[in-house]
């Protein structure tokens, strides 16, 4: 990930000659690997940008999103206020299970008690189709 204005993230993946291939600029709050390192599995913030939990597949390049937001039309927040942090992946069956912590108003988190106030969810992903 590297740094852009305001504290927002955003995460590229390079070839080898260090060209950008794939990029994502918002707002990242958390990223995991799958087990298999065939992707990842990354959320997004409600303070610059959409909240959201999404799987990107390293062959196809292909960005999923698994949870979405409710965008109830929360002032401050107009694509929604969700704050969504991943805990774990695991492998299960045919794909992964995402393991994360849910805030329904990103303001209710109090991120120096993290994970109190929150919900702990999961939710399946998809072993992604490897390139041939």
């Amino acid at each position: 990930m590297s740094q852009l204005d305001a504290g927002i993230e955003r995460l590229e993946l390079r070839d080898s000659t260090s060209s950008v291939i794939w990029s994502h600029s918002d707002d990242i709050s958390s990223l995991l690997w799958l087990p298999d390192e065939s992707g990842f599995a990354f959320s997004t913030s409600p303070v610059y940008g959409t909240p959201g939990l999404h799987q990107f597949s390293i062959a196809s390049k292909e960005l999923r999103l698994l949870v979405g937001s409710a965008r109830t039309g929360v002032p401050g927040y107009p694509q929604g206020a969700e704050w969504i942090s991943l805990c774990a992946a695991r492998s299960s069956g045919d794909g992964f299970v995402l393991d994360y912590i849910f805030y329904s108003h990103v303001d209710s988190a109090a991120f120096e008690r993290f994970p109190e106030g929150g919900v702990r969810r999961h939710v399946a992903a998809h072993s992604p189709v490897r390139a041939r």
